[in-house]
């Protein structure tokens, strides 16, 4: 009886699997592609009817040419494609937001977007919902904002063109928790990016340019929005200008605005911890001629030894870049350790390492002497030059390893263990010990017999 009884609930719990499987299937071969333009019959005129008899899942493809209309998207997970962001055009005629957003999990990618309206806070794009996706457009020639962020969170805006709109590029606004990633945020009349009472949002690897105000500026009570690893260059006023508290503004590049920064709201991070390292302001001068958390050791780290600071209220990146690059950093690599396998305990004895540093830093090595003792961190030396440290053994054998890092604290992993013996500990002359190195290395079979 029991073991029918076990053999009935596999059978059920096999079913059961069965039925989920076909039903993931019929989902799947149940979403609709919607076409809009084109030739095809039955393909829709406007980009918005498409969308009003769409259900959740689907697709809509939009075919190249110029649409002129203001579209809704109120639809759920949905995904709206234009054929070619170049000459897929949706033309707002100059009234309201071109597109707005208020459904969620929307992809919307693969348009120009221009000719929104004049009345205040108009947009090219509008999201007003949470977790979308909005990649790969133009957002140009809107009268007001190119693209707003509002009121909503956790929102994805990457690989746009977002240039010469009439007001500000974009704006995030009452939002968080959102990503702006990779965008060029250029020639706009007033400032490229603006961040107003927004939290935690990340706005990472832009390029934001030739904007007539200020390249990014972020208001009170906005806190806690990581900016990292952009590129603000030459605009009119200010690259970054802050009246809020507790950001952090780290890798990036400030390069020839009319001021690079300044910090009016005072408590904001203007560098990661060390070795990590804060921004490239293109008018530092300091030198790179010293090392470490306080920048006292010998050895440059492709951080200036002098803070830069940031006017008004005493904000100062700590560890400013030398390089627009100098952030990035590998660990050595290339470490090798060689030095005699066979000698006499008691005896002093050299072992010489070396590596090469990928960004050219200083190294220092480190000794595991295989008997539960360790050289302390040595160097630094020159990447790519030769390092020797010696250490005296017992009577036994030993595996020695080596590691390295360079002066930023980037460390390799330890070396592959190098096997010495030491037998005796009587003096023997040092020309039958190297012609016994010389034998048992011609005659491996020897060292593996005797295990040495």
């Amino acid at each position: 009886m029991k073991k029918r009884l076990i053999i009935f609930l596999i059978s059920i719990m096999i079913l059961t699997s069965l039925n989920s499987v076909l039903t993931v299937q019929t989902l799947k071969i149940s979403r609709n592609i919607l076409y809009v333009g084109g030739g095809g019959p039955g393909n829709y005129t406007t980009i918005q009817s498409a969308i009003d008899v769409a259900n959740q899942g689907d697709m809509i493809f939009v075919y190249n040419g110029i649409y002129i209309e203001n579209v809704v998207i109120y639809k759920n997970n949905i995904d709206l494609i234009g054929e070619d962001k170049n000459s897929t055009i949706i033309d707002g005629g100059g009234n309201g937001d071109v597109v707005y957003i208020s459904s969620n999990q929307v992809t919307f990618c693969g348009f120009t977007i221009q000719n929104s309206g004049s009345i205040c806070y108009n947009g090219g794009i509008h999201i007003n919902s949470d977790y979308n996706n909005v990649s790969g457009n133009i957002v140009s020639n809107n009268a007001e904002i190119g693209l707003w962020i509002n009121n909503c969170e956790y929102n994805f805006v990457s690989d746009n063109i977002i240039d010469t709109n009439g007001l500000d590029g974009l704006w995030i606004d009452s939002a968080n928790n959102n990503i702006v990633t990779n965008n060029f945020i250029t020639s706009n009349i007033d400032n490229g990016m603006i961040i107003k009472s927004s939290s935690h949002n990340t706005i990472s690897e832009n390029t934001i340019s030739f904007n007539d105000n200020n390249g990014m500026s972020i208001f009170y009570p906005s806190n806690n929005n990581n900016i990292i690893k952009n590129i603000i260059r030459s605009n009119n006023d200010d690259g970054l200008y802050i009246n809020a508290s507790n950001n952090n503004i780290y890798h990036n590049s400030f390069i020839h605005n009319l001021e690079n920064a300044k910090d009016e709201g005072g408590g904001n991070s203007w560098s990661d911890e060390y070795p990590s390292g804060g921004n490239y302001w293109s008018e530092y001068t300091g030198n790179d001629d010293y090392h470490g958390i306080n920048q006292d050791l010998p050895g440059h780290d492709r951080f200036g030894d002098s803070p830069y600071e940031i006017p008004f209220k005493q904000g100062r990146d700590y560890y400013p870049l030398i390089d627009q690059d100098s952030w990035y950093n590998e660990a050595p690599i290339d470490l090798s350790l060689t030095g005699q396998t066979y000698g006499n305990a008691g005896q002093e004895y050299y072992y010489t390492t070396s590596a090469k540093d990928p960004d050219g830093d200083p190294i220092y090595y480190k000794f595991d002497w295989g008997d539960d003792s360790y050289s302390e961190w040595f160097g630094p030396y020159i990447s790519g030059t030769d390092a020797s440290e010696s250490h005296t053994w017992s009577t036994g054998i030993y595996d020695i390893r080596v590691k390295a890092k360079d002066t930023r604290g980037f460390e390799t992993n330890w070396s592959d263990p190098f096997r010495i013996t030491m037998p005796r500990n009587r003096n023997t002359p040092q020309i039958f010990m190297n012609l016994f190195e010389k034998f048992i290395d011609k005659f491996s079979f020897i060292r593996y017999f005797f295990n040495i």
